[in-house]
C-alpha cells in the first residue's frame, strides 16, 4: 500500500496527488473527472469518471479478402482482447448473416452500424456484477448436459445433433467472455480487486476455462462421428452391455 502526502489548498480545501502509473492506465488529463466512492468501513474509493478524455480501444479488420474462418478468429481474439469496437472495413455479403450472428452470440456485443463498406460492433458490459465462479459454474453446466446427450448418442440412441451444436456453443460464448474478463483485468488492476482475486487466480481460472472448452469440443466430435476408425463398441462390452465411453475413453471419470 502506497501512502500520500495530503496537501492544503487555500483555507479549507485538502488534496493528494494521484499516482502517475494510474493516470496513464487510465487515460486521464488535466481536467478529466475521476469518481469518489465512499465504501464501508470509512474508506475512500477513487476510479476513472464516465467524463474522461480516454478514447475508446477500437480494432480494425480488413475483410474483404479474408474468408469466413478468418474472420471469426479475428473477431472473437478482438473481442477478448477487450476491445470497445469492433470494425469490419469491406465484409463480402455472403458473410453477412453468419457475421451477424457471431457478433449477437458474444456476451456484451451489438452490432451498432452497418453499411456496404463496413460493420461496426460496440461492446455494451457492465463490470460490476461480474462472477467469475458463476461464469464457470455455467460452462460445467452446458458440459455436462452435453455429456449426457453424446454419452446418449454412443449408446445407440438416435438423438438430433442440433442440442449437442448448441451445448457448444453456450459452452464458447461463456468460455470467451470469462476469458475477456480476465484480459480486462490485466488492463485495469483494480479489476481484480473488485473481483477479490490476485493475479494468479485469474490465471488459474483461464487455465481451467481452456481445459473445460477443449472437453467440450472433443464431445462436439464424437458426437459428430460417434464411431471412429478403430473402435468398436463390441470390444467393450461390460456386463452385457456396451461401454459408451470405449471412444472417449480419456473422458472416462476416476
Amino acid at each position: 500500500m502506497a501512502l500520500r502526502k495530503v496537501i492544503g489548498l487555500g483555507r479549507s480545501t485538502l488534496s493528494v496527488t494521484l499516482p502517475k502509473r494510474w493516470t496513464t492506465q487510465h487515460g486521464i488529463n488535466k481536467g478529466d473527472y475521476i469518481s469518489l466512492e465512499y465504501v464501508e468501513g470509512g474508506d475512500l474509493r477513487i476510479g476513472p469518471g464516465t467524463s474522461s478524455s480516454r478514447t475508446m480501444d477500437e480494432c480494425l479488420i480488413p475483410a474483404s479478402k479474408a474468408t469466413l474462418e478468418q474472420l471469426r478468429r479475428a473477431i472473437i481474439a478482438a473481442y477478448i482482447k477487450d476491445s470497445d469496437r469492433i470494425i469490419l472495413v469491406s465484409p463480402k455479403e455472403e458473410y453477412r448473416t453468419e457475421l451477424r450472428a457471431l457478433f449477437h452470440g458474444l456476451i456484451g456485443l451489438e452490432v451498432i452500424e452497418e453499411s456496404s463498406r463496413h460493420m461496426i460492433a460496440r461492446t455494451f458490459l457492465s463490470t460490476q456484477n461480474v462472477s467469475l465462479p458463476t461464469t464457470l459454474r455455467r460452462i460445467q453446466y452446458h458440459i455436462k448436459q452435453q455429456f449426457q446427450s453424446v454419452s446418449a448418442l454412443l449408446q445407440g440412441e438416435d438423438l438430433p445433433s442440433k442440442p449437442i451444436m448448441d451445448y457448444d456453443k453456450e459452452i464458447n460464448k461463456h468460455a470467451f467472455y470469462l476469458i475477456k474478463m480476465i484480459v480486462h483485468g490485466t488492463r485495469r488492476p483494480e479489476f481484480y480487486e473488485q473481483l477479490g482475486i490476485s493475479v494468479f487466480e485469474a490465471m488459474l481460472y483461464w487455465h481451467v476455462t481452456e481445459c473445460l472448452e477443449n472437453i467440450g469440443d472433443a464431445l462436439k466430435e464424437d458426437s459428430r462421428s460417434p464411431e471412429p476408425a478403430g473402435c468398436n463398441h463390441q470390444d467393450h462390452e461390460a456386463g452385457g452391455r456396451n461401454d459408451p465411453w470405449a471412444c472417449i475413453e480419456p473422458l472416462r471419470p476416476s
